[in-house]
């Protein structure tokens, strides 16, 4: 089974035996080596709005932290024609921690536009961004074309509804310059905006990440039920026989 096939039974929210019998049995060695993403050191960061991957490493960091800052326009949804609106170079951070310098606010609409310039001998290639959880609701251009849309975008709470999903997202790059537009709106939540960076690597490791993460939530939520459900046990013994154990023998 591949890991695009693997991510997509994980979506569908079914199986979650399959699943977990899958996810833990493939892939424990792995979340005994590392459970961190390896990100890349040697690209820079983005400025203004660019980021160069021209020294981009992909066998020693497979991943790409999207951070820096991006072109940034505030109450306005745009798609094309950006030459004529004059933008401002914001990092991804949740809209509350910005607000005071850049004169924004927690709920409100706006968009996000970075270039990406790839060198040529990666032309052709797969990747792929690992999209976290946005607040509230996004949707994603890729060179123009719409790739996902999380929620309902909109300009008011009337015309917009929120969703709370990270996504994978592919793509791959016919021309050095690939534009990704990012069009966000929050009015359901205190703060809007991203807390965590989206990453860039090849397909097949970005999948590779996912499902590793995947993995230990269910480790953890599979160690924590077993703890649980021996504590009951113990409990329940301990309470028939009117045996009373300290509190913190459990």
């Amino acid at each position: 089974m591949t890991h695009f096939e693997i991510y997509a039974l994980v979506k569908s929210r079914g199986n979650f035996l399959k699943i977990a019998k899958i996810l833990l049995g493939s892939l424990f060695p792995v979340l005994l080596i590392c459970t961190s993403p390896i990100l890349s050191t040697d690209v820079k960061t983005i400025q203004e709005g660019k980021l160069d991957l021209g020294n981009w490493d992909q066998i020693a960091s497979p991943l790409v932290s999207l951070n820096g800052k991006w072109e940034f326009y505030w109450k306005q949804f745009l798609s094309k024609d950006f030459s004529q609106n004059q933008p401002v170079y914001i990092p991804l951070l949740p809209w509350r921690l910005l607000q005071n310098k850049y004169k924004i606010h927690s709920r409100g609409y706006a968009t996000y536009r970075l270039l990406l310039l790839f060198p040529e001998t990666e032309l052709g290639k797969h990747f792929a961004l690992k999209i976290p959880i946005i607040g509230t609701a996004y949707r994603l251009f890729i060179n123009g074309v719409k790739k996902i849309e999380v929620g309902k975008v909109g300009i008011s709470a009337a015309t917009s509804r929120a969703k709370y999903s990270p996504e994978i997202v592919e793509f791959s790059p016919k021309r050095k310059e690939v534009e990704i537009v990012l069009h966000v709106s929050n009015f359901q939540n205190r703060d809007g905006g991203q807390k965590s960076p989206i990453l860039l690597g090849g397909s097949s490791r970005v999948y590779s990440d996912y499902l590793q993460k995947v993995s230990v939530d269910l480790l953890l939520f599979g160690s924590l039920f077993t703890m649980g459900s021996l504590s009951y046990r113990f409990v329940r013994t301990a309470t028939k026989r009117k045996v009373f154990y300290p509190f913190w023998y459990f």
